[in-house]
């Protein structure tokens, strides 16, 4: 893509797949394609994030999915994080594929980080954006955000 002298680049990967008629074979072909990177794109030791659990795979099999921990992520793929200060949890995904009378079980396994605290960049707290200033030495203990020198360009304020 470019934009002006902006100019940025993104690499995409493109699997081409045969069309399959054979049950076993299109079976077979969305087991191999059906991995833990394919459903998430975090890395899968370090879930943040809801998971992409598909039910059509890309040769034509139905995908049902199964937890074996329901509450930290739903057989649809949505995640609930273990809270701040709990540990992270690890969780198995199974994909039952099927089509026609052909079905085969694949196991994915995801580990969930919990919540973070969250810590607003821009939050300043009172001290810090007006200053503290110290009665007895005249001096600011903490310097503030505001210029509160003395200019002859302000006016009284009416």
């Amino acid at each position: 893509m470019q934009s002006g002298d902006d100019v940025r680049t993104k690499e995409i990967k493109v699997v081409a797949v045969n069309k399959q008629t054979d049950s076993s074979a299109i079976v077979n072909g969305d087991y191999e394609l059906l991995t833990e990177e394919t459903v998430s794109i975090e890395n899968s030791n370090q879930i943040r994030m809801s998971l992409n659990l598909i039910d059509t795979g890309v040769h034509g099999s139905q995908i049902e999915w199964k937890s074996s921990n329901e509450y930290v992520i739903t057989p649809g793929g949505r995640l609930n994080r273990p809270k701040i200060g709990q540990e992270s949890c690890e969780v198995s995904l199974t994909a039952i594929i099927r089509h026609g009378n052909v079905e085969r079980e694949k196991v994915l396994t995801f580990t969930v980080l919990p919540e973070e605290e969250f810590v607003d960049p821009q939050h300043m707290t009172d001290s810090e954006l007006f200053g503290v200033w110290d009665n007895n030495t005249g001096r600011w203990i903490t310097e503030s955000k505001f210029d509160y020198s003395y200019s002859d360009d302000l006016a009284e304020v009416e």
